[in-house]
């Protein structure tokens, strides 16, 4: 008998932690905000993407690079970061990779962490062929109410308004 009282005991006293657990009450939200990056695709006038390894008036191995922040990204230059435990995003700079969203190669810069805010930040872009740079203006700016979240983030190529990927077709 006494076996069965300390049962009953536990289990309601597991009950009432479950159902504390459940409170509706509680206001802290954790929101979550996607990284982003600054992607182009770049393409001759036939449609040939310039940035894959083997395209004939190809740009992927012509040096270039991305400034920053004052700081120079040469392409595919940054090591691996460290190992974590925690949830992480890692900053890779400059790389020319194949997108399969998009079925052909592409210039990343970022990601960039989606919670962090960025108020019309420059990313200045050479092609390293003596054309003319690119600028890449954008900012994020996060926000949360409660239980809502959201982030406005806009882009401008040249100083045009646009989206991601930003497409670029070279003569």
């Amino acid at each position: 008998m006494k076996r069965y009282n300390v049962l009953k005991w536990i289990c309601l006293l597991l009950g009432l932690l479950i159902f504390k657990a459940c409170d509706d009450n509680d206001d802290t939200w954790v929101h979550d905000f996607w990284p982003f990056s600054i992607t182009f695709l770049v393409e001759d006038q036939a449609g040939n993407d310039l940035l894959a390894p083997d395209a004939e008036n190809g740009i992927a191995e012509n040096g270039i690079y991305a400034i920053f922040q004052g700081k120079i990204y040469q392409k595919d230059s940054l090591l691996e970061p460290p190992g974590t435990k925690a949830v992480y995003v890692p900053f890779e700079g400059l790389k020319v990779y194949y997108a399969e969203r998009f079925k052909r190669y592409a210039l990343d810069f970022g990601p960039f962490l989606g919670d962090d805010v960025y108020n019309n930040e420059m990313v200045i872009f050479d092609w390293g062929d003596g054309t003319k740079r690119d600028t890449v203006t954008f900012s994020n700016a996060p926000w949360t109410d409660g239980p809502d979240a959201g982030v406005e983030r806009s882009f401008y190529f040249n100083g045009k308004k646009t989206d991601m990927p930003i497409k670029i077709i070279r003569e």
